[in-house]
C-alpha cells in the first residue's frame, strides 16, 4: 500500500504544474509583455556618438521644379492682338491694326511643339499659319520663342491669294504662359510679321485651355 501511494505521488508531481519546478527561461528569450528597460550608459554613449546630418536644402530652381509640374501636352489658345502695320503708314492711314487668333498646340512629349493658327484681321482678311515653338520650362511660368510661316488670304483674291508671293509671311515671336489654375493659363505674345506686303508688329493676350 505504501508503494502505491508513493507511485501516485511521483506521477502527480510530473503532470501537475503546481508540484513541478519552475522552468528556467532561455537567456535569448524576450518577454514582449515585460516593460522596456531604460537605456544603459553604454547605449546612451553610442547614441551620442552617432552624428546623423540633415538632408541638404533644395536649391530654389529644384524647389520650383519639385513644387509644380505642368503635365499637359496640348492646348488651344484664343488670342487678341493689337499693333501697327507699315502698309497703312505708307498709305497715310492709321497704322493701328487688330487681329483675332485661334492657335492649337499639337501633342508633344518634350519642350518642342508645332502650333497651327487661324487669324482674322480687322481689315476682314485672314491668315493660316504653322509655327515651331520652343518652351523653356514646365513650371507655372513658361517662357517660349516661336518661329513659323503663314499665308494671308484676302477675300477679294479668294484662292488666287495662294499664288501671290507677297501674301506669304515669316513670323517670329517671344512670350510666356502663366498658369492661373489647372488647366487654364494666361498667355502673352509679342510677334513680328514680315512679308512682301508689309511689316507688322503686334502684342497679344490670350487665354489657354490645356489637356
Amino acid at each position: 500500500m505504501t508503494c502505491v501511494i508513493f507511485g501516485l505521488a511521483l506521477i502527480t508531481g510530473k503532470t501537475n504544474p503546481v508540484w513541478a519546478a519552475p522552468a528556467t527561461p532561455s537567456p535569448d528569450f524576450v518577454d514582449p509583455v515585460s516593460e522596456e528597460k531604460p537605456p544603459t550608459d553604454e547605449q546612451r554613449a553610442l547614441e551620442q556618438s552617432v552624428d546623423i546630418a540633415p538632408a541638404p536644402p533644395a536649391s530654389p530652381r529644384e524647389a520650383r521644379r519639385l513644387g509644380y509640374f505642368y503635365k499637359y501636352r496640348n492646348a488651344i489658345t484664343a488670342f487678341y492682338y493689337a499693333g501697327a502695320d507699315s502698309k497703312n503708314i505708307t498709305e497715310d492711314k492709321s497704322p493701328f491694326i487688330q487681329r483675332f487668333s485661334l492657335q492649337f498646340l499639337f501633342p508633344t512629349e518634350n519642350l518642342h511643339a508645332l502650333e497651327a493658327s487661324a487669324d482674322l484681321f480687322s481689315d476682314n482678311s485672314g491668315a493660316l499659319g504653322l509655327s515651331y515653338r520652343w518652351i523653356f520650362s514646365r513650371t507655372r511660368l513658361r517662357p517660349y520663342t516661336k518661329l513659323g510661316a503663314a499665308v494671308r488670304i484676302d477675300p477679294d483674291d479668294q484662292l488666287a491669294a495662294l499664288l501671290r508671293l507677297k501674301n506669304y509671311q515669316l513670323r517670329g515671336s517671344v512670350g510666356f504662359e502663366q498658369t492661373l489654375g489647372d488647366p487654364v493659363s494666361l498667355r502673352f505674345d509679342a510677334e513680328l510679321i514680315a512679308s512682301g506686303r508689309s511689316v507688322e508688329a503686334l502684342a497679344g493676350l490670350g487665354l489657354v485651355w490645356a489637356w
